[in-house]
């Protein structure tokens, strides 16, 4: 199975998370509950009142002292280990989403595919050439 990143402003209304949700069959959500208990609570309280078969899991994104416990105080002793991964997406295939402001309406998902990411790195290059050649 293949997941794919979400990000959703927690500026939107439960109404309109659960809608991005639902447009992109999300059922995870990984978050903190400090800062945004209410908003999951309505979220949930949504989902209840609308759908109430949407399974949803809600996760507590780790600390970054449990990701990274040496941050601060690594030293050039410390192993490293680089992070190795066997997956190579076709280029088409949506690798994130983006979703709009929902400034006319409901936020809309916006799919980004592993293409458009690529094409993102190389804006810099392409301003460099452009505009700093002149």
């Amino acid at each position: 199975m293949v997941f794919q990143p979400f990000p959703i402003s927690s500026r939107n209304t439960a109404g309109a998370v659960v809608h991005l949700l639902m447009k992109t069959s999300c059922h995870h959500l990984l978050t903190t509950r400090t800062t945004l208990k209410d908003l999951l609570d309505d979220v949930k309280v949504e989902l209840e009142a609308t759908t109430p078969s949407y399974e949803l899991v809600i996760e507590e994104v780790p600390s970054l002292h449990d990701i990274f416990p040496k941050v601060g105080v690594e030293t050039e002793h410390d192993p490293f280990t680089p992070f190795k991964t066997n997956c190579e997406p076709r280029l088409d295939e949506i690798a994130m989403y983006l979703h709009s402001s929902g400034s006319t309406g409901l936020p809309k998902a916006i799919p980004q595919t592993h293409q458009t990411l690529l094409d993102w790195t190389s804006i810099c290059e392409w301003f460099h050439i452009i505009f700093l050649k002149f």
